[in-house]
């Protein structure tokens, strides 16, 4: 296997992770992501930095539940890009979204170092296919 290749060890822990995301098991997560990971978010949010910020992100605020749906995944080296259909309640409107997105993950030593969420496929598809900078 070439050196920076996303594993089956690799893909399988990352399909664990999007199941534990759901069942809100996020302090789980930890041991999927490096201590320094950097998320990038949708819109022009500021990205977060480290596994403290990365997980208070995960917590519930403005929607009561949200719920992340891999339905296709790919890979490019060190690179994974996954389209979800992301299923969210709303935690003061009751209302439920559903929508689709992209994440493109770099995983790096069997943990994740980089993820971007967007709803811009065009952005997503460049980002995956651009060289991992990390």
């Amino acid at each position: 296997m070439p050196e920076g290749q996303i594993t089956e060890e690799d893909l399988a822990r990352m399909r664990r992770g999007f199941d534990l995301y759901n069942e809100g098991d996020y302090d789980a997560l930890r041991d999927l992501v490096a201590e320094d990971i950097l998320l990038e978010r949708v819109g022009d949010q500021e990205p977060i930095r480290g596994w403290e910020a990365f997980r208070a992100f995960q917590d519930p605020d403005a929607f009561e539940w949200q719920h992340l749906e891999p339905l296709e995944w790919s890979v490019n080296g060190e690179k994974v890009l996954v389209r979800l259909h992301i299923h969210t309640k709303g935690a003061g409107s009751g209302i439920e979204l559903e929508t689709d997105g992209w994440m493109v993950w770099t995983i790096r030593d069997g943990v994740g170092i980089h993820v971007i969420n967007t709803t811009d496929e065009k952005r997503a598809l460049e980002e995956f296919r651009a060289p991992a900078g990390m």
